[in-house]
């Protein structure tokens, strides 16, 4: 989309660079409004040096959020199986369990008091965000749990360039 500060404006699925072009490709909030990730990760691919690293974030537990669309989520193997090109370099949550639940609660409360309004729905949303916002914090006196990722948000992808041949 064009704003102010953006240089090019393209399809992710057709990208308009030269192979090898880039070092780093960060892309956020893309995957899930995307109609083919996998060939988005393929052009991110054929973008990047060899070597060169991809930053992705990719939801899984959150809400419906068309912005303008909302395809899909992606699991943690489903992330590596995305990614399966590229040479994992780190695959973690993106935020805590306190606060996957708060968002979902707060959703779900807000779609329950609303009575089919959208408007009402509006309102409660951000009544009920405010209400439970503290229970976030709950997040930074919990130890990390080696399951959260069964409930999480999203999660974050780095992953190396690996050229054919070189293994992951």
């Amino acid at each position: 989309v064009a704003y102010g500060n953006v240089d090019v404006v393209a399809d992710a699925h057709q990208l308009p660079f030269c192979g090898a072009s880039f070092d780093v490709v960060v892309i956020t909030a893309l995957l899930e409004i995307v109609k083919d990730p996998a060939q988005v990760v393929s052009e991110i691919h054929r973008v990047l040096k060899p070597k060169g690293k991809v930053v992705a974030t990719l939801p899984f537990m959150q809400p419906y959020h068309p912005d303008p669309t909302d395809c899909q989520r992606f699991t943690r193997e489903g992330a590596r199986n995305l990614f399966s090109q590229f040479g994992e370099l780190m695959l973690t949550d993106t935020r805590g369990i306190f606060a996957m639940f708060v968002w979902v609660l707060r959703d779900f409360l807000a779609i329950v008091f609303s009575f089919n309004s959208v408007t009402l729905w509006k309102i409660f949303n951000i009544v009920f965000g405010w209400i439970l916002f503290p229970l976030k914090y709950l997040d930074y006196i919990t130890p990390d749990y080696k399951l959260s990722h069964f409930i999480s948000s999203s999660f974050l992808y780095v992953g190396e360039k690996i050229e054919k041949g070189q293994g992951a």
